[in-house]
């Protein structure tokens, strides 16, 4: 969206994210603080969530090209297709294509893609992927500040949120790579 503007432009663009990420963050939990509804607290724990997404998000939309040391995505020993079965991520890739969020981001799907399909697809996952550790990241931060200020039901909420809307997207874009990577041939 934004990666073909001059460097000072993604800076501007950065800063302005950041700003509004850390604004709406900050106010919804200093409203949460004092939140006493166990449904108010939720909602607002999610659009905590959305609003830290928001971030990252738009880092991607400035900067495509931003990435982790390549060692980062390498295979690690255990992720293999039945430690990704065993804890759910196929269950969750049907879930997520079936839902209202498989229109949050096309580009990670195969499907109409022509040419140099499978290469742009490894990218898309390392960039969807890097979002989203980005996201848990500062989402832990959120949670330890929960069980500072004793509110275990905001911490174990947001854990939750943390793991649907971070935790295994990266898992699913880890498995989706995986699987192309041995489709192509390219060794892991």
């Amino acid at each position: 969206m934004f990666t073909n503007k001059s460097k000072p432009i993604k800076i501007m663009i950065m800063l302005v994210a950041f700003i509004i990420s850390s604004l709406s963050s900050f106010f919804l939990y200093k409203r949460l603080i004092v939140e006493t509804n166990m449904l108010l607290s939720t909602l607002i724990l999610f659009c905590i969530t959305w609003a830290i997404i928001f971030f990252p998000f738009m880092i991607f939309q400035t900067f495509k090209y931003l990435r982790f040391s390549n060692n980062y995505y390498f295979k690690r020993k255990m992720e293999s297709e039945l430690f990704f079965k065993s804890i759910g991520v196929p269950l969750f890739r049907k879930i997520l294509i079936n839902s209202f969020f498989k229109y949050l981001n096309r580009r990670v799907y195969l499907k109409g893609k022509k040419g140099d399909r499978f290469i742009k697809f490894i990218e898309e996952t390392k960039q969807s992927e890097t979002s989203h550790f980005i996201s848990l990241v500062i989402t832990l931060g959120v949670q330890i500040l929960l069980i500072l200020d004793y509110r275990f039901y905001e911490f174990w909420m947001l854990l939750l949120f943390n793991v649907l809307f971070n935790l295994y997207p990266i898992l699913l874009q880890r498995m989706n790579r995986f699987l192309i990577e041995k489709r192509i041939g390219i060794s892991q």
